[in-house]
C-alpha cells in the first residue's frame, strides 16, 4: 500500500510539474484496475485532473494511517485525498473512490484505544 501511495504522489508531482496543459496533467486510474493505498496529497498545484475510471481504496489498517497535528483534537488522522493550496483540481471518471469508512465507524463505535484513541479525528474522504 505504501508503494501505491508513493506512486500516486509521484504521478501527482509529475502532472504538477508538467509544462503541458493536456494529458500530461492527468493522473489516471484505468478502468478495471484497483489500487489500495495510504492517503495522498495534492499541494500547491493547479490545473490537475484526477481521473478515476477504476477504483482507489483506502488502507483499512488504522495503525498504518498517517497522523497530522490538529488544533481541535489531540490528533487527526490524515484525510484520504487532501487537496490544499491548489486551484482548478478536477475529479472525474465514473470510477470509485472507497474510503472504507466502515473500519473508522466500527473503531469509533467500539472506542478501541489500541488503534484509534478516544477523541481522535477520523479522516475525511476528500478534504479541500
Amino acid at each position: 500500500m505504501q508503494a501505491n501511495a508513493k506512486a500516486f504522489q509521484e504521478a501527482i508531482e509529475k502532472a504538477k510539474n508538467s509544462e503541458s496543459i493536456n494529458d500530461d496533467r492527468v493522473v489516471l486510474v484505468p478502468s478495471g484496475k484497483k489500487y489500495y493505498t495510504l492517503p495522498f496529497e495534492i499541494v500547491n498545484a493547479s490545473d490537475i485532473v484526477l481521473e478515476v475510471r477504476g477504483k482507489i481504496a483506502a488502507c483499512n489498517r488504522i495503525k498504518h494511517w498517517p497522523i497530522e497535528n490538529s488544533i481541535n483534537k489531540k490528533f487527526q488522522y490524515q484525510h484520504f485525498i487532501w487537496i490544499r493550496n491548489s486551484n482548478n483540481i478536477t475529479l472525474r471518471g465514473g470510477g470509485t473512490i472507497d474510503g472504507r469508512g466502515y473500519i473508522w465507524w466500527l473503531n469509533a463505535w467500539l472506542v478501541t484505544k489500541k488503534y484509534m484513541p478516544a477523541g481522535a479525528g477520523r479522516p475525511k474522504l476528500i478534504y479541500f
